[in-house]
């Protein structure tokens, strides 16, 4: 049963949103726009004191261990075309991508901010590897 400030579209939203369909998806069932659909689900999980999808898709872990964001980095990086074409062989050589980097140059690249960088840090600690040692300059 829906409380009185509840509006039915509202949690149809949000529970097509938590089936994971994108936006878009949901304006089509429900004969809305995409952005009424954000809206809507959105409002939604305020109201239930939930916080926002957006924030806990970002800190959500892959099979690998990493979050989407520095997975989806490792992926696309410049070093990576270097041992795989595809992204099947790039997913496969996750650590080897990583180990290739010197800090700099990870945060030189685009979509790598020190958090980004210090997570996949921890992570290829944890994988008995590391990042190469910095330049050192005479």
């Amino acid at each position: 049963m829906l409380a009185p400030h509840q509006n039915v579209l509202e949690v149809a939203a949000w529970r097509l949103r938590q089936e994971g369909l994108s936006y878009g998806e949901i304006a089509v069932r429900l004969d809305i726009n995409a952005i009424h659909a954000r809206d809507l689900a959105l409002r939604h999980e305020r109201r239930m004191g939930s916080r926002p999808r957006r924030q806990w898709r970002l800190r959500r872990k892959t099979d690998c261990g990493l979050s989407k964001r520095a997975l989806t980095f490792l992926l696309g990086c410049t070093h990576a075309a270097r041992f795989a074409a595809t992204m099947e062989g790039r997913q496969r050589c996750l650590a080897e991508i990583a180990a290739s980097y010197r800090k700099a140059e990870m945060l030189a690249e685009a979509n790598a901010g020190p958090v980004t960088v210090r997570e996949i840090e921890i992570w290829l600690e944890s994988q008995g590897r590391s990042l190469k040692p910095p330049i050192k300059w005479c």
